[in-house]
């Protein structure tokens, strides 16, 4: 794990890389941007969701119970987790897409390094607390260094103009231009109240701290309105995650999941605790179902019944993917699998795998429907 002083060199050495890329070929420069304002607009009402998937991730080979604190302040959102912070791997799958080390651990709900686009939505402004990390991404930066490359490349001032003339300013990637930030070099009173109340919260026992500035009304209730869309359920299908707390003024939940072999009580040993019978299959998908691109070849597929008589109400009725998706299921239990979605996670994609994904849920739910 890096020490402070190596994180700010290496990040140093990532933002010179990126100079010499874009300065070598300004396509590159064109595509991150477009990229990156395609990936967050796809993700667009899931950013929650993927801040959820990145901490549960973070539990994986974590020793210590991994928990999850939601807070929403007049300032801005935090969201943070115990569990491995961001390693070197990490922090590349946010400059270069498509480049996550996550790709290769079957143990990890999210592996192309995406969805954490998907904050963009909300804000121009990102600081990573993790470890001694201390990174941000800002467009205010980005479109410094944008500037420097303008007086170094005629090549880039003039795709510049292009952008200018269309009403576009700063077409550069914001993710592709990370600073290292310390409390001597913040110069913005506002930048410096998110740090320090990350750092804050970082104290209070977590790994890392996601801090997202929000600069208005406006996105503050996107957010609170994305808060609102959480349900307890979500935490069933999750691999790691055993605490999700939420602080927010229109809502305030602690939400535990005691997970079991075919089981799973959510707030133990609370009045209002749910119990859950877990039916499970996993296994390998056979080679002529893959594709090229696909580096999991493995499925999983559970099914969640509630065994309480008072809790059949069942709060969503849409298939989960880890999380629920837009897919109806119409049916008085809950059920994830493993099916290759589109790209905003909402879908599902027409694929071989799909269909043998399918045959194995089917054939599950029949098993399950035996025994109950």
């Amino acid at each position: 794990m890096l020490k402070s002083g190596e994180w700010k060199d290496w990040l140093e050495e990532r933002l010179e890389q990126r100079r010499d890329v874009y300065l070598r070929d300004s396509d590159v420069l064109i595509s991150d941007f477009n990229r990156e304002i395609d990936r967050s607009k796809g993700y667009s009402g899931r950013g929650l969701l993927e801040l959820i998937q990145n901490a549960d991730d973070a539990g994986r080979n974590y020793p210590e119970p991994n928990k999850l604190l939601i807070k929403l302040t007049d300032s801005g959102l935090f969201v943070a987790n115990t569990g491995e912070p961001f390693s070197q791997g990490g922090v590349k799958s946010l400059i270069v897409s498509d480049n996550s080390p996550k790709q290769f651990r079957p143990q990890c709900i999210g592996y192309l390094g995406l969805g954490f686009r998907s904050v963009l939505n909300w804000t121009s402004s990102i600081l990573i607390l993790s470890g001694e990390l201390s990174a941000e991404f800002d467009e205010n930066f980005s479109s410094e260094f944008l500037q420097q490359l303008r007086g170094e490349s005629e090549e880039i001032n003039k795709k510049v103009k292009e952008f200018e003339e269309q009403g576009i300013s700063n077409p550069i990637a914001t993710l592709s231009v990370p600073r290292f930030l310390s409390k001597e070099n913040i110069e913005n009173s506002k930048l410096r109240q998110i740090y320090e109340t990350g750092q804050k919260i970082k104290g209070e026992g977590y790994d890392t701290v996601i801090c997202i500035s929000l600069n208005n009304s406006e996105k503050r209730k996107q957010v609170q309105n994305e808060i609102n869309s959480l349900f307890k359920e979500i935490v069933l299908f999750l691999r790691h995650l055993e605490e999700i707390e939420i602080v927010s003024p229109e809502r305030k939940e602690h939400w535990r999941v005691d997970r079991k072999r075919n089981e799973a009580i959510v707030n133990p040993h609370e009045p209002n605790s749910i119990r859950w019978k877990i039916f499970e299959d996993k296994g390998g998908i056979p080679p002529e179902y893959l594709d090229r691109s696909q580096t999991k070849n493995k499925y999983e597929i559970k099914i969640a019944v509630p065994t309480n008589s008072e809790s059949h109400d069942v709060s969503s009725q849409n298939l989960f993917v880890f999380f629920p998706t837009e897919v109806a299921f119409p049916f008085p239990l809950l059920a994830h699998a493993t099916f290759k979605v589109t790209e905003n996670r909402n879908h599902l994609m027409k694929s071989d795998v799909n269909r043998f994904v399918a045959k194995k849920l089917a054939a599950l739910m029949a098993e399950s429907a035996e025994e109950l």
